[in-house]
């Protein structure tokens, strides 16, 4: 059996679809976001919108996290 598997993290991969192909930061972080939390069927996440959780990333103009927060709940 082999494993297949990838050192890419998420922020990198957002950062790269911006940076290097071009996306649109909204097309992005709203393909890290809101479509995986819709395909696993989260109602609370991926939108930031009254009443879903807040976890949260502020970017540097590089793309690069600088900061991050996340819901209690």
């Amino acid at each position: 059996v082999t494993i297949a598997g990838s050192t890419l993290t998420l922020d990198r991969a957002v950062s790269t679809a911006i940076v290097d192909l071009g996306l649109s930061a909204s097309d992005a972080v709203g393909a890290a976001t809101a479509v995986p939390a819709a395909a696993l069927g989260e109602v609370t996440r991926g939108l930031l919108e009254p009443g879903m959780r807040a976890d949260l990333v502020a970017w540097n103009a590089d793309w690069t996290p600088q900061r991050v927060w996340l819901s209690a709940s």
